[in-house]
């Protein structure tokens, strides 16, 4: 699977900057990048641990994906037709 860094560096020639924009604040948290703000890194790791049910991608996230999917969806003027 191709990285952040790699596709950053691929399509862009100001890729350090990009990149150096996305790392700033985040921190590595099993699969995920997670970015805290009241509360420590190790806290918010520990909720995402109790929201991932299946797989990697905690619950949350995973709802807003499929949600985000089912609106782009329903938006397709082929459907609408």
């Amino acid at each position: 699977m191709i990285s952040i860094k790699d596709a950053l560096q691929k399509y862009f020639k100001d890729w350090k900057t990009r990149y150096a924009s996305l790392s700033e604040g985040f921190e590595r948290y099993g699969s995920l990048y997670i970015q805290s703000t009241g509360i420590s890194p190790k806290i918010a790791g520990k909720f995402l641990n109790q929201v991932t049910i299946n797989g990697k991608i905690p619950e949350p996230l995973r709802m807003a994906d499929l949600i985000a999917g089912a609106i782009q969806f329903t938006q397709s003027p082929v459907l609408r037709a």
